[in-house]
C-alpha cells in the first residue's frame, strides 16, 4: 500500500498489505467479447470547491463487454444501474474512506503544483454515455 503526501502528491512510504483482498469473479466467461478501449465512467462528486471549480473524480471502467452497451451506443440501463448501485455501496461503506485527491496549481508558466486536497466523496453518478480511453503512443 502506498502513502502519498497530500500537499504534493509525492510518495512518502510504502507498506505491505496485511490482509489479501478476496478474489472477485466477474460474470463474463472467457469467450465473452469486449470493446477494447471502450467502457463507461463513474463520476465521484464532492462538496468542495477550489478556485471556483467543483472538486470531483472519475473512475474509468474499461474495457466493458459488448453487452454493456445499448444499440444506440450508450450504456445499457442494466449496466448503468448495476454500476451506480455498486459505486453507491462503495461510497456508503463505513469501513471505507472514499476520497478524491486534487492537485492545486499556480498560474505561472509553466504551472507549478502548489498543494493538494483530499476531499470525501459525497455523491456518485454513472452517466448514460460511453467512455473512451485513448493511447498516448503513436
Amino acid at each position: 500500500m502506498q502513502q502519498n503526501d497530500i500537499g504534493t502528491g509525492l510518495l512518502t512510504s510504502e507498506r505491505a498489505m496485511t490482509t489479501t483482498p478476496a478474489v472477485v469473479n466477474g460474470t463474463a466467461n472467457a469467450t465473452t467479447t469486449y470493446e477494447g478501449g471502450s467502457g463507461y465512467v463513474i463520476n465521484w462528486i464532492t462538496n468542495s470547491v477550489h478556485n471556483g471549480r467543483k472538486i470531483r473524480g472519475r473512475t474509468f471502467i474499461v474495457p466493458a463487454t459488448g453487452q454493456s452497451f445499448s444499440a444506440d451506443g450508450t450504456i445499457s440501463p442494466a449496466t448503468q444501474t448495476s454500476a451506480q448501485t455498486a459505486a453507491a455501496a462503495l461510497m456508503n461503506d463505513t469501513a471505507t474512506e472514499l476520497s478524491v485527491w486534487s492537485r492545486f496549481w499556480d498560474t505561472a508558466k509553466p504551472p507549478n503544483q502548489t498543494g493538494g486536497s483530499l476531499t470525501p466523496v459525497t455523491g456518485v453518478l454513472v452517466p448514460d454515455r460511453a467512455a473512451q480511453l485513448r493511447t498516448r503512443r503513436s
